[in-house]
């Protein structure tokens, strides 16, 4: 189906591992470990974040991805549009998709430098929606 066959078993074994601890997870470390099982890293951010946080803290992720979402909504559907920040806020959509998406094969957490600019990238999204709202609380479309 849609999940890659080279990630069956160790997504399975990633959520078996989230559910013994459901509620808060493991905590801000995620190990491979020997055993009956052997548990590999899962290469998937929601699953990443399951085992660490829990479903608690998944779902408050889950929860930001989704505040982000529909605060990048855009406005224009054209590049081109009076206002700079319209067109920005299209694009920050657009990458805000693509990064939801490619996190189902690849999670940003276990690089030392990458999540910087994921959260980077989240606040300039964040900024550009605050000040296209002052902008039109100011009732202008300055570029």
């Amino acid at each position: 189906g849609w999940m890659p066959e080279t990630r069956v078993g160790t997504w399975t074994e990633a959520w078996g591992r989230m559910m013994m601890h459901p509620i808060i997870g493991w905590g801000p470390y995620y190990t491979a470990e020997r055993g009956i099982d052997f548990w590999y890293w899962p290469h998937n951010l929601y699953l990443y974040v399951g085992n660490l946080t829990g479903l608690v803290g998944l779902s408050c992720f889950l929860w930001l991805f989704w505040s982000i979402w529909r605060m990048t909504r855009p406005r224009t559907d054209t590049l081109d549009a009076p206002s700079y920040l319209d067109g920005y806020l299209l694009i920050a959509h657009v990458q805000m998709a693509f990064f939801v998406i490619d996190q189902f094969k690849i999670e940003y957490l276990r690089n030392y430098n990458y999540p910087y600019q994921v959260w980077l990238m989240f606040a300039m999204w964040t900024a550009a929606y605050r000040v296209r709202q002052d902008q039109l609380r100011a009732g202008g479309t300055r570029s």
